[in-house]
């Protein structure tokens, strides 16, 4: 099935890959630094573009189904509106999915936390973007994420 929204959908997922991309350099960039003992100053960039990059995955999938996506940055509240068939090929834990679910606001913000800045479940939303990334291109152009990344002109 092709959906009606394609066009923008392929669209909306090069935009989506941008800021997953974004994120490794960053991080890339951070571990150089990190060598030369300087300060983790790329990572919270990266980890707000794995964020903001998994958010735009969902709301690809859901254009793609046409599903309203609503104004939300909330992961588990987008992740809950997939089709069931898709969130079984995804197959991302719920628990986690919802501890998550803010990264994007929260981590973005951090300077209005007084509180100590931590990051935990950095790993899931990292393998949550690559989970995420996979479907929107197998679901969009029905290739793998290797397949578009070389096929591709982004």
């Amino acid at each position: 099935m092709i959906s009606k929204n394609h066009h923008y959908c392929a669209r909306m997922l090069i935009h989506a890959c941008e800021f997953s991309e974004s994120a490794d350099l960053l991080l890339a960039m951070d571990h150089k630094e990190m060598r030369l003992e300087v300060s983790e100053r790329y990572f919270t960039p990266a980890i707000v573009c794995i964020s903001f990059s998994c958010e735009l995955y969902l709301k690809v999938l859901l254009l793609y189904y046409e599903i309203d996506i609503a104004k939300t940055h909330k992961l588990s509240d987008l992740y809950d509106k997939l089709p069931d068939e898709t969130r079984n090929k995804i197959k991302f834990d719920v628990a986690i999915l919802k501890e998550l679910s803010n990264y994007f606001v929260d981590k973005r913000y951090l300077y209005e936390n007084n509180e100590e800045i931590i990051f935990t479940k950095v790993d899931s939303i990292v393998n949550l973007r690559y989970l995420l990334r996979e479907e929107a291109c197998q679901t969009v152009h029905s290739m793998t994420w290797l397949e578009y990344r070389d096929k591709s002109q982004w």
